[in-house]
């Protein structure tokens, strides 16, 4: 059942097509796990802090990116990271700004790295008991520093994009998250990380169901202007499906999935709508691009998947690719690499 697919269709593109594919062949794949997400100046000012002990850059980076929210959310992210475990800098601005609402954004993003860290990646029902009660701690923390990053900044979204965060992580009550999700999105209707921390609320794995997934996923795609990613979160949305289905039913079979017709229906749309060798390149661009790769190598459109390695230089952000393992990124990537030989003779 296609959940996308035609809502906005012209001519298809084919999964055949390579004519973007550079000539030369590109580099070996490489799992990207910055948080950055190639953004030199996010990268710079948080290796000055980590180096020097000094917060100003820092500052100033979140000063300058003013109202680029799906840039602000990645900034907040990887100077969050950091924060932990290189307290220093981050300590000394909580000193000289401690009401600062750029300060106090970091500040709450800081919390959820930190719990999620403390709690790590494997399933509820395989994480150990003192690694959930740091988890809740810490969350606690971070939802009261939402609150005040919310009161300090009224306009930004990015409080509002962790805190939805916070409610999935506290197991927060349905209205709850359908207020948060409501203020997020009058701030920021097509903000990319808060959408799919907010299909992460409503997957099956967490509080809601496959149906409230997909419900979600199909609506933010359907009203996304025109060159927006914000049209893969329908593929977000399969890899949830996909993962959490191959966890509790051990006959379900991801290649039959995403080579289905509903499936395959949604993924050609998607790539006429977000055409990776042409499209404008947002902030978000190697997480999307990671997306787009991911459920083409699951569907084995090795061109397609070519033509989107090449627009990255191979680089392949960690989600959703950490599900899988090193061995196969580099298999999915040489089969790429020998279609594009064969279609070429």
């Amino acid at each position: 059942m296609a959940l996308f697919g035609r809502l906005r269709r012209g001519q298809a593109v084919s999964s055949n097509s390579s004519s973007a594919v550079s000539p030369a062949e590109p580099p070996v794949p490489v799992r990207v796990t910055d948080e950055a997400l190639g953004h030199a100046d996010i990268a710079q000012a948080r290796d000055t802090a980590i180096a020097t002990g000094k917060w100003q850059p820092a500052a100033e980076l979140m000063r300058s990116i003013g109202g680029d929210w799906d840039k602000r959310a990645i900034a907040a992210c990887a100077l969050g990271t950091v924060a932990q475990d290189h307290p220093g800098w981050f300590f000394a601005w909580q000193h000289a700004a401690p009401d600062s609402p750029d300060f106090l954004v970091v500040r709450a993003q800081s919390l959820v790295m930190a719990a999620w860290a403390a709690r790590g990646a494997a399933r509820a029902d395989q994480t150990d008991q003192s690694a959930v009660q740091a988890f809740h701690k810490l969350l606690g923390q971070a939802d009261d520093a939402c609150r005040e990053a919310v009161t300090a900044n009224n306009e930004d979204p990015t409080p509002w994009m962790t805190w939805v965060t916070v409610a999935r992580g506290l197991a927060r009550p349905r209205q709850d998250f359908d207020w948060l999700w409501e203020q997020l999105a009058a701030r920021a209707p097509y903000h990319r990380y808060g959408h799919d921390q907010a299909l992460q609320y409503l997957c099956e794995k967490w509080h809601g169901s496959h149906q409230d997934m997909f419900a979600f996923a199909a609506r933010a795609a359907a009203s996304a202007p025109k060159g927006s990613p914000l049209v893969l979160i329908m593929l977000h949305a399969h890899v949830e499906y996909a993962l959490h289905e191959q966890h509790r039913n051990p006959d379900f079979s991801p290649a039959e999935y995403w080579n289905s017709a509903g499936v395959q229906t949604d993924l050609q749309a998607i790539q006429e709508l977000w055409p990776v060798s042409s499209v404008e390149r947002g902030p978000t661009f190697l997480a999307d691009a990671a997306m787009l790769s991911y459920a083409q190598a699951q569907s084995g459109s090795w061109l397609a998947m070519a033509e989107t390695f090449n627009a990255t230089g191979s680089r392949l952000y960690r989600f959703p690719w950490a599900y899988s393992s090193e061995e196969y990124m580099h298999d999915v990537h040489k089969s790429a690499l020998q279609k594009v030989r064969v279609a070429r003779g």
